[in-house]
């Protein structure tokens, strides 16, 4: 999952990441495999749903990830219902969210679902197309939506189909999708797999200080250690294991 290398410093040259395979055999080294698996899922699943296990902060770990893509000059599209009340929390050793870099970052407070609808709809109008969509809180939409897999399933197919029309136009590689939500029985895995939307599951300890972040990307379970110190968010450990 690209977004991740957004999120936090994965591919710093000064990362060892930990590697084992599915005999046991365990080793450490640069973040060479880490680099393999993102560029190899870039194509095939580029779009992601951050699930947060009980009171997980999860829109801090997408406005990181606005900022980063920002800072290369990508355009984004970031989606909320509500205006955020303060700026959240940063990753240590990923950019900051400085006035030149949120000039490429386009906040959308869409209340409702009907609105959301809305904007997909018009896509077609917007004079700049985004390269990353961001979605916080897909429960305050799913929630005004009919109850079980429908209602996941019809945003899913509205946000992909979106995503769909911007890669074709101008010629475009990708544009990502990545969605976050708190864990519930509306967010059904089943319909996340039949839109290939990869699942990234977070919990936290019950001081919320330590966090774990667990993905599967092909055939290799990913998971980052990270903490939460003074406002600023740290990584610790990346570990993958091929199976």
């Amino acid at each position: 999952m690209e977004m991740l290398c957004h999120m936090f410093p994965l591919v710093s040259s000064w990362l060892q990441t930990s590697t084992q395979d599915f005999d046991g055999e365990r080793n450490t080294g640069k973040n060479k495999d880490f680099n393999e698996i993102i560029q190899h899922t870039r194509n095939h699943s580029p779009h992601s749903v951050l699930i947060g296990k009980g009171n997980i902060d999860i829109i801090s770990l997408l406005f990181q990830g606005a900022v980063s893509c920002g800072a290369k000059d990508l355009s984004v599209v970031f989606i909320c219902p509500h205006p955020l009340d303060k700026i959240p929390n940063a990753v240590h050793g990923m950019p900051k969210p400085e006035a030149k870099i949120l000039q490429h970052v386009l906040f959308l407070y869409l209340k409702t679902v009907g609105e959301l609808v809305n904007y997909c709809a018009s896509i077609h109008t917007r004079s700049v197309l985004p390269d990353v969509i961001i979605v916080d809180n897909l429960n305050h939409y799913v929630g005004q939506e009919s109850k079980g897999e429908h209602g996941l399933a019809k945003l899913c197919a509205l946000l992909l189909d979106t995503v769909t029309f911007i890669q074709s136009k101008n010629e475009r590689q990708h544009c990502q999708l990545v969605m976050g939500c708190q864990e519930c029985h509306d967010i059904q895995q089943s319909v996340l797999q039949r839109f290939r939307l990869i699942p990234v599951h977070i919990e936290g300890s019950s001081d919320l200080s330590q966090r774990k972040l667990s993905t599967r990307i092909e055939n290799t379970e990913v998971t980052v250690q990270y903490r939460m110190a003074e406002g600023v968010i740290f990584l610790q450990d990346v570990e993958l294991i091929k199976r």
